[in-house]
């Protein structure tokens, strides 16, 4: 069974190690000590839509290309994403929807709705608490076992990022012969503003992956996503096969990133803090209000686009129909009109809602993955590797990013 897409791991073939891909995609999206927090600050001070993106130094507007406006405040931000009518995702097609195919990211009510009631099914509380423990509980048993033994690792490439994308193959139902494929092809469609036609090819190859397990759940179904998606329904209306793909395809920067992005950065906020981290220890109830607290402190994904679809007036500033907007979600997290010291994480901050997974009709569907999976990995690092530290002759961490943040290494020592 599967031969076909194990075979395809050579038919592939000509594709760079994964672990190269990997650390091309992290020196794109940025590696150096630089925080963007200062100048969003600054940035909100004097306002909360700027024409350009003057995070970035983009100031001039490009001659016949659609005006583009930032937003900064958190009160700006959340009106744009409570408005799909006024400001519309279809910005994403042209971002990711020609690799990732035609998703629900991309798509505005009512039809946003319909097609998310389907996938739904695949998110349900059942189904989250089948996956915690079926899957996600002894997969972290597994890979933490492997660390165990030797006192000292590099978690970043180690455990932080392999673990959701085995977690992902594990939920759609993929073989364990077939992970090595899965794990290539995963960071090279994530990595698509380094190689466009590479993420393409993966695209393509993970298509046919699908397909082949698919075309097995259909005749025999089991208790995984792909079988959950091949037979879920709406108003009498299934999924298309392509639609079940460009869904999983999504799932990888959606799902993998973020939560490797995620928990990494919590990580490195309760080593870099010991009384955050003593205070977890002592009281593990507040598990929950730390990932939040993480994402809120460092969202893994700075920007997301929408654009107009008529002239508006936001936060006093006129947007023409058809404008490009970015909205600064980590500016947003950080606005010191909603949080008091944003700067600091501080996990026993009165808990309110972020845009770190989006809001309303446009909220994350995934978010209680993530949060399970990020929950359940820091858990399971802080528990099976006692006296987890920072190592002392390893560079001091960091987080960089200027799209997507989270610290690039993150060196560790434990009493083995």
């Amino acid at each position: 069974m599967y031969q076909r897409s194990v075979t395809t791991l050579d038919a592939h073939g000509g594709g760079a190690d994964a672990a190269a891909v990997f650390e091309e995609f992290n020196q794109s999206v940025g590696t150096g000590r630089y925080s963007p927090y200062p100048m969003f600050a600054e940035l909100r001070a004097a306002g909360a839509v700027h024409p350009g993106i003057p995070d970035l130094g983009i100031t001039e507007q490009a001659e016949g290309a659609a005006p583009t406006f930032s937003v900064y405040s958190y009160d700006a931000v959340s009106e744009v994403l409570s408005d799909p009518a006024t400001y519309s995702s279809i910005a994403y097609a042209d971002v990711i929807g020609q690799v990732m195919g035609r998703s629900l990211i991309e798509m505005d009510p009512p039809e946003h709705r319909g097609y998310r009631l389907i996938l739904q099914h695949a998110f349900s509380r059942s189904a989250m608490e089948g996956w915690k423990t079926q899957l996600v509980e002894p997969l972290l048993d597994e890979m933490v076992a492997e660390l165990a033994d030797e006192g000292r690792a590099e978690l970043v490439s180690r455990i932080l990022f392999t673990f959701p994308v085995r977690t992902i193959a594990g939920l759609i139902g993929l073989p364990p012969e077939m992970f090595p494929l899965f794990h290539r092809l995963a960071i090279e469609l994530i990595a698509l503003s380094v190689d466009w036609e590479r993420a393409e090819r993966a695209a393509a190859t993970l298509a046919d992956v699908f397909a082949e397990v698919l075309a097995e759940r259909r005749r025999v179904p089991t208790e995984d996503m792909m079988s959950i998606l091949a037979f879920a329904e709406h108003d009498g209306e299934r999924l298309t096969n392509e639609e079940i793909f460009s869904f999983l395809r999504l799932l990888l920067p959606a799902g993998a990133e973020t939560t490797y992005r995620s928990s990494s950065s919590l990580l490195l906020a309760l080593l870099t803090q010991q009384d955050q981290l003593d205070m977890l220890v002592a009281d593990p109830s507040l598990f929950s209000a730390a990932v939040d607290e993480g994402i809120r402190w460092e969202t893994p994904l700075l920007i997301a686009p929408r654009s107009t679809t008529r002239d508006v007036v936001l936060a006093g500033t006129e947007l023409p129909e058809g404008s490009s907007l970015l909205l600064s979600l980590g500016s947003a997290n950080h606005d010191e009109g909603r949080w008091t010291d944003p700067e600091v994480f501080d996990l026993t901050r009165r808990r309110q809602t972020h845009v770190g997974f989006g809001l309303k009709a446009h909220n994350c569907l995934g978010q209680h993955l993530a949060k399970m999976e990020t929950e359940a990995l820091v858990r399971a690092l802080l528990s099976e590797l006692p006296g987890l530290r920072l190592d002392p002759d390893a560079e001091e961490p960091y987080i960089a990013g200027t799209l997507l943040r989270s610290p690039p290494r993150l060196d560790v020592v434990w009493d083995a």
